[in-house]
């Protein structure tokens, strides 16, 4: 839909705030790729979310200076387990990856 504007929160996003006594960079790193691993490592999806209450030991939990944030179902690489979205990461890096080495063979 063009030209339409909603301004507002987005509710289902997190902003962690920064520690601010850190003054210098700590590593290079490619956020596209992290954020991609991240999800896919964490099964993060709304599919897979359980409440922050759950004591499950088969859980991945969002955790920031004691604070939880969301909790997710693993999938211990079972591919039946993975929700949609960490499905379509994982085989969008995975061919990212096939063309990368691709190119430099070239």
């Amino acid at each position: 839909q063009k030209n339409i504007v909603i301004q507002g929160m987005y509710d289902r996003g997190l902003v962690i705030p920064p520690i601010k006594k850190i003054k210098r960079s700590v590593a290079d790193v490619n956020f596209t790729l992290y954020y991609s691993h991240a999800i896919i490592q964490n099964n993060i999806s709304f599919e897979k979310h359980v409440s922050k209450n759950s004591t499950n030991h088969y859980l991945n939990a969002i955790i920031n200076n004691d604070i939880v944030y969301n909790k997710f179902l693993l999938y211990g690489n079972n591919i039946n387990k993975m929700s949609i979205m960490v499905f379509i990461y994982k085989e969008l890096l995975e061919n990212q990856n096939d063309a990368k080495h691709e190119i430099v063979q070239e």
